[in-house]
Formats: structure tokens, C-alpha cells, sequence
């Protein structure tokens, strides 16, 4: 049986527009355990980090209830562990693009500190130098880089600031639900996947794992 033909998978990969992925007109029992894990690579990359985990997740519940049932053999493809999503370089700078030059260097901040946005947001120029000092040895070097890179307004204090509505600089203290807004995920989520993150350009990447295996 091919996959694509197994439960609700053939109206699962139509509706997300991954009919065009090979594998889904492979037979299941043919299925390895590593061209498993290149076709959610390929799921992951044509919808994104987290809409791809979703199908990705609902592609495995479709084989092993039909393993279960007794349509399919247990083969490889059914007892397929879907791992957690890893982000990659290239949806890292994608994600972190979405945002200002000002938004930017307050994401990188906080990652590279690891502050929460809050924290991060509100530390002051007169407390950088200290900050580097109690933390030379756990900061990267990139922080002061950040810090000196960061526009400066001469009527604020903190180093990450927007205009408010009266036209004011104020902190970025709403980065946290912005940050949400914009990408979709929590700011903890984001910061477990960059501590995971394969340093690697996705696409190159997984255009050499289907070269490999002929998928």
C-alpha cells in the first residue's frame, strides 16, 4: 500500500500541498526509518518550523492507528519516533528578520545574556559596563558588539527603546507579547530551540540528503 493511500494521509498531504513529495508514493513496508526522517525534513522546509511539526505529527498518528487496525504491517515508517523540531540557521535569521534593527539587537541580546525579553529590555546604559564585568566570563563577546551597535537616543536610558505614543522613547517592555504575535511561538520555545539549533544552511542541506538517498 502506498502511503499516500493509508487513512486520511492522501487528504492530509493535499491540503498542505506536499502532494509533490516522492516518498508519499512509495509503499509503506518499503519505508526506512532514515527516509522517514528526510521526508518530515522535506514536510518541515516546504510549511515551516511549526506548521510542519503539526503534519508532521498528524501523518504518524495516521500510520500507527492504521498499523493498529491491522492495515499495515508494523513496518519501519509505522514505529517512526517523531523527534522535536530543530531550527536551523537559515529559519533562525528568517524568524529574527521579521523584526527592526532595534528589535533584532534586543532578541540577540537577550539570547546571547540569557535574560528574558523583560530583563533584557529594561537594563540601562550605566549598567553595562558592570554587566560585563560580572559576566565576562559566561557573556559572549558578541553583548558589548550588540550594545555598541544599538542605536542610541540621548533622552533614554536603556539601550533598547521605541518611540511611545506621545512620540517618547520608552523600554521595549511589550517585547515579549510582540515577540508571540510575530513569530508564532512562546519566547521559552524560541530559546530551547536555538540551544538545539543546526548550525547548517536548511536548504543545501536537504537538497544533499536527497541526493544521497535518491528521494
Amino acid at each position: 500500500m502506498k502511503l499516500a493511500d493509508i487513512g486520511d494521509i492522501q487528504e492530509l498531504v493535499a491540503d498542505n500541498g506536499i502532494e509533490d513529495l516522492k516518498l508519499f508514493q512509495a509503499d509503506v513496508e518499503t519505508i526506512s526509518e532514515l527516509a522517514m526522517k528526510v521526508l518530515i525534513k522535506q514536510i518541515r522546509m516546504k510549511l515551516g518550523l511549526k506548521d510542519g511539526h503539526i503534519v508532521a505529527r498528524q501523518l504518524i498518528d495516521e500510520l500507527r492507528k492504521a498499523a493498529a487496525l491491522g492495515l499495515i504491517p508494523s513496518c519501519p515508517a509505522a514505529r517512526h519516533k517523531l523527534e522535536l523540531p530543530r531550527m536551523t540557521m537559515d529559519e533562525f535569521r528568517r524568524l529574527v528578520n521579521r523584526f527592526s534593527l532595534m528589535e533584532r539587537n534586543l532578541v540577540c541580546f537577550a539570547l546571547d545574556t540569557k535574560m528574558n525579553l523583560l530583563d533584557a529590555s529594561l537594563v540601562r546604559h550605566d549598567q553595562i559596563k558592570n554587566l560585563l564585568k560580572q559576566n565576562k566570563h559566561t557573556w559572549h563577546n558578541e553583548v558589548a558588539v550588540i550594545v555598541q551597535q544599538t542605536p542610541r537616543h540621548i533622552r533614554c536610558p536603556y539601550v533598547f527603546w521605541a518611540l511611545d505614543e506621545d512620540n517618547q522613547p520608552a523600554p521595549m517592555v511589550d517585547m515579549m507579547t510582540r515577540f508571540k504575535e510575530v513569530t508564532g511561538i512562546s519566547w521559552s520555545t524560541f530559546e530551547s530551540l536555538v540551544q538545539n539549533m543546526i548550525m547548517i544552511d536548511r536548504e543545501q542541506d536537504a537538497k544533499d540528503i536527497e541526493q544521497l538517498l535518491g528521494v
